[in-house]
């Protein structure tokens, strides 16, 4: 009777070992400007938009754009906020304007390599966390109109990533209290680690309990995760 008493406590022992030891989800929350992707070839975007006259016919309007265009050195503006310029002069051009440049981008092969690595694993997920706006996210995500980014924003899950709206932005922390709220995540049983290349932003994500990196390179990065226990080749 001792033997099997022992015999079931060494087993409830062992089961309760192994819960105990059980890899919790992670989920990786990506920026995109400068960490994902980054501006190249707007200029020429815009050159060859072929409704500029259209899109700027309007003095009131071409007197907005300049002002942004002279504050966007001083203060991040968000692109949904340039895009409501076209809402409300009712003009489409100008809103297929912006957007064209605004997905004037290029990957970061070596950043993607990363997200591709990562995706492999069962483990981990990728979400994205950006102040891009939904607008123009929801464009370059449409492989039919951009499938030059198809190879990246497939290891994403897109229904639960978040991006600004024009009034909550990083680095305010509601950003990522909207992300933790509308994914019903519970840091019990699943990590969230979030990659920026703002300093700000990753003090506004750590108040509300994420994990962070601040990214300055792939290399960087890689040996970051590597150190938090992430499975990832050095």
């Amino acid at each position: 009777m001792l033997k099997r008493i022992g015999f079931l406590a060494l087993s409830f022992f062992s089961l309760s070992t192994v819960q105990a030891e059980k890899p919790k989800n992670v989920i990786f929350l990506w920026d995109l400007h400068h960490v994902i992707l980054k501006p190249h070839g707007r200029l020429k975007a815009l050159r060859r938009y072929p409704h500029k006259r259209e899109a700027l016919r309007m003095a009131k309007l071409r007197g907005k754009l300049l002002k942004y265009a002279f504050l966007s050195p001083f203060k991040e503006l968000s692109s949904e906020k340039i895009l409501d310029l076209g809402q409300r002069y009712d003009n489409p051009y100008f809103i297929e304007m912006i957007i064209t440049a605004a997905a004037a981008q290029k990957p970061m092969e070596e950043t993607v390599a990363i997200i591709q690595e990562l995706a492999d694993n069962p483990l981990y997920t990728n979400h994205v966390g950006s102040n891009i706006g939904s607008t123009v996210f929801q464009t370059i995500t449409d492989q039919r109109q951009y499938p030059q980014y198809e190879d990246i924003f497939k290891y994403f899950d897109l229904p639960r990533s978040h991006v600004s709206s024009s009034s909550i932005r990083k680095p305010d922390p509601r950003f990522f209290e909207e992300y933790l709220d509308n994914n019903k995540i519970d840091f019990k049983n699943t990590r969230v680690i979030f990659i920026d290349d703002k300093r700000k932003n990753i003090r506004a994500a750590k108040q509300v309990g994420l994990e962070a990196v601040r990214f300055k390179n792939a290399k960087q990065l890689r040996q970051d995760l590597s150190k938090m226990g992430i499975r990832i080749n050095p």
